[in-house]
């Protein structure tokens, strides 16, 4: 998150997708001190698909414990930004407890979501793949 960069920290709750809390500058805060939109209480879009993503790239890894970067574009939804084999734990903040405890409560919920919410688990593309989408 590169909290010790001046970046923006938001929580999630691992099975519901939505924000819990937010810090910025070893603080709680409500909205971003950019823009001035609310952090906290926001539905993270397409989240079945991000946590499905995440579990797959940290099983593909081979890691014991790793960091799982995603943004969400547009049009190709959620991408593997990048893998970091010994991620910060300054998020811990963010979400105002533990990791251990929300991986033990939050992730077998949310990596096995709803029927109606199944995201099949699939082959990563190629990086070629990946910028062929669209283009004729």
């Amino acid at each position: 998150a590169n909290l010790h960069a001046g970046a923006v920290g938001v929580g999630i709750d691992l099975e519901k997708g939505m924000t819990v809390h937010a810090m910025h500058a070893g603080r709680g805060c409500a909205r971003h001190p950019d823009n001035g939109r609310h952090l906290v209480g926001a539905a993270v879009p397409r989240w079945p698909e991000i946590i499905s993503l995440a579990v797959r790239a940290a099983a593909a890894s081979g890691l014991g414990y790793v960091g799982v970067d995603i943004v969400l574009d547009d049009t190709l939804g959620p991408l593997v930004l990048e893998l970091n084999a010994r991620p910060g734990l300054d998020i811990q903040i963010a979400n105002m407890a533990g990791l251990r405890s929300r991986l033990n409560g939050g992730l077998s919920a949310a990596s096995t979501p709803a029927r109606e919410h199944h995201v099949p688990a699939a082959p990563f593309p190629k990086p070629w793949e990946i910028y062929r989408v669209g283009r004729a």
